[in-house]
């Protein structure tokens, strides 16, 4: 296992939360932020590998607060684990209200991901060794 620097492969998504992806609270939806949360990563996961990569696991997912319809969502993912055929990406939502300044963080959680071939089975990451090779999406 290789501990990567945060800044080897960030990935920033951004959405509005809309009426359909609310419940009956206008809350927004635990499992429409993860379906946002696991796309970034996915994202993330599959620039650094440079190849598909799947979600093996999701780990310490935490809700923090809510977010409401028209909040302005975003989803920051980065590597920070690189294993043989896997790695770790860690992924935190925050929202923002129209007309306030500060997001607020309102969701953190680790997802792993294995790089496979078009077999679909597990292929050795490249990055052997991606900090000393300085590996970036």
């Amino acid at each position: 296992m290789k501990t990567i620097p945060d800044q080897s492969s960030p990935v920033i998504s951004t959405d509005v939360v809309c009426p359909d992806d609310t419940n009956p609270m206008h809350m927004l939806k635990g499992g429409r932020l993860l379906h946002w949360m696991d796309n970034t990563a996915a994202v993330c996961a599959q620039m650094f590998a440079g190849r598909i990569c799947v979600t093996a696991g999701i780990q310490d997912v935490r809700f923090l607060r809510p977010a409401g319809i028209g909040d302005m969502l975003t989803v920051r993912a980065v590597v920070t684990q690189v294993f043989n055929t896997s790695m770790s990406v860690s992924v935190e939502a925050t929202a923002l209200r129209v007309g306030e300044k500060d997001p607020r963080l309102i969701s953190t959680g680790i997802f792993s991901f294995v790089s496979i071939g078009s077999d679909g089975r597990p292929l050795p990451l490249a990055h052997a060794d991606p900090v000393k090779e300085g590996a970036t999406a």
